[in-house]
């Protein structure tokens, strides 16, 4: 995909961090090894195809060679990698994500994401950008755009809020200020306030992405080239019969208005990132034909923006308790590959193309020069887009590590439940079905206990925690987070439940459960 010039913004500050991230890593954890890939299949992403056996070569961090096997010695004391008839393709990029726990740096890199834009940035993040950049933790590189700018009433923490020309001038500048490269706008902000975030944005040289905000029509953010739309905000009422938003507004979509949107989406260079596998959750609360015309009409109007030769991108919008961080990039691929795009096409999102957006073609890519940030793959992901999923090795800033060993614990696990500690009062407990789905070979899963999904990622085994889920109650809410072990077919967890209404109390929730067997001929 050839892309186009930035029409006013110039990134001098992604190009400053790469300047600082690169050599604060080196410094504190000494120069990688060398590493040799030896005979290995190169899916390099940034063309079509596969380069069969390869010898990569990876010197400080980078790649310095790749050569046929055989043609060039290997160096000497380099780990040596047999790549045995597997693939190598580049880390995958998550376009879209909220960084919010320091235990979801580990799922995104067991699923081979070795670098997300977070898309609200918080002093946590910042906390996690440096303590990766330095070394002392081990995650993706993390690139962030700014805390949301909204009007009122402020929907997240830390959301800055701009209500008119004079705040939005201000509030711009301070992202500046404080070194943010992209400003996230928001659903709440008024059509004066966001034509003069935009205005400041382009005098400051900052892009601006996020939602198209609920009244603002899509078209005016195509003509002040806002840089990406996420979650295909804005079209959703330009298409809706009736102007609804959200998942509604595509359950009833015209799809004869489809050609015109795309047109100045293309002539704005604005950037898609549909989230596709999430609002396909979020449209099961919707009568099942609703739900089906949402993912259908969802997909069509990607698949008419990729044959047009819009600009996509792969984001989940994980860190919201919806779907798992790192393993859903893969539903996301899936998702992108039922919407008519090629697994090439769709993987070259989510690498080459999501790199070149973030202005950091050292990323996405398998070439001489690039990060050394590269998947071991099973399987030919440009056969079949879920063998991006088969991970059996990472090149993560240019260390290598082979895939760790993780029990399969998938399945359906008819589980006992008793009361633990309780200042509640009266709660009622029963039997209920547990669900666990995991990927082959991944630590990370995804549970399922009566109403609720976690999020979970395995330790020293068989040892697990779960994010924590939040309800929202009259009066307040409930948070659940659940930790125990898994295996062996066996289920022991301790799920723990804090009540925050007018009366605070807890309680703890033991399950003990069994894995059922699989139907016979499975």
């Amino acid at each position: 995909m050839n892309l186009p010039m930035p029409r006013f913004w110039v990134p001098t500050i992604v190009l400053a961090a790469v300047a600082v991230v690169l050599p604060a890593r080196q410094a504190s954890t000494g120069v990688p090894a060398d590493i040799a890939i030896v005979d290995v299949n190169v899916v390099p992403l940034d063309r079509d195809g596969v380069l069969p056996h390869r010898t990569v070569v990876i010197h400080a961090g980078r790649i310095v060679s790749i050569a046929l096997t055989g043609s060039t010695p290997t160096r000497a004391g380099a780990t040596v990698v047999q790549g045995a008839g597997r693939y190598l393709m580049p880390g995958l990029i998550d376009a879209h994500v909220h960084l919010f726990q320091r235990d979801d740096m580990a799922r995104y890199l067991d699923a081979g994401v070795t670098t997300v834009r977070n898309m609200w940035g918080t002093p946590s993040v910042r906390t996690l950008q440096a303590a990766v950049a330095a070394g002392t933790a081990r995650g993706p590189t993390i690139i962030s755009a700014s805390p949301g700018l909204d009007g009122t009433p402020a929907q997240w923490p830390g959301t800055v809020q701009v209500l008119d020309s004079a705040s939005a001038r201000d509030a711009v500048g301070r992202m500046a200020a404080d070194g943010w490269p992209f400003i996230k706008v928001y659903t709440q902000l008024t059509p004066p306030a966001y034509r003069a975030i935009m205005a400041a944005a382009r005098d400051a040289n900052i892009p601006v992405v996020g939602h198209v905000p609920l009244r603002v029509d899509v078209r005016d953010a195509l003509a002040r080239h806002q840089r990406s739309i996420e979650h295909l905000t804005g079209y959703d009422r330009a298409v809706s019969r009736t102007s609804r938003s959200g998942t509604w507004g595509w359950s009833d979509a015209d799809t004869t208005r489809f050609g015109g949107l795309i047109a100045a989406t293309i002539a704005a260079g604005t950037w898609n990132v549909p989230t596709l596998a999430i609002y396909a959750k979020l449209a099961e609360q919707q009568p099942a034909a609703e739900h089906d015309a949402v993912v259908a009409n969802r997909r069509a109007f990607v698949r008419a923006l990729w044959a047009a030769g819009a600009y996509l991108l792969v984001g989940t919008d994980a860190g919201i308790d919806v779907v798992a961080p790192g393993s859903s990039l893969h539903d996301e691929l899936a998702e992108f590959v039922a919407a008519g795009l090629t697994p090439y096409a769709a993987l070259r999102a989510a690498t080459v193309d999501a790199a070149d957006f973030l202005w950091r073609p050292d990323l996405g890519r398998v070439d001489v020069g690039a990060t050394a940030d590269l998947l071991l793959v099973s399987g030919n992901p440009l056969a079949d887009v879920g063998n991006a999923a088969h991970i059996e090795g990472l090149v993560l800033h240019g260390a290598w590590a082979p895939r760790a060993t993780a029990p399969d614990i998938s399945g359906e696990y008819d589980t006992a439940v008793t009361l633990g500690d309780n200042n509640c009062g009266a709660v009622t407990v029963a039997p209920m079905l547990t669900t666990i789905i995991q990927r082959p070979g991944q630590t990370a899963f995804t549970l399922t206990h009566g109403p609720l999904t976690y999020h979970g990622v395995l330790r020293d085994g068989d040892r697990f925690a779960t994010d924590t889920q939040t309800i929202a109650l009259e009066g307040g809410s409930v948070a659940v987070a659940v930790r125990g072990t898994v295996g062996g077919g066996k289920l022991d967890a301790r799920a723990d439940v804090a009540m925050r209404t007018d009366r605070p109390c807890a309680y703890a929730v033991h399950w003990v459960g069994t894995r059922r067997p699989e139907p016979a001929g499975k």
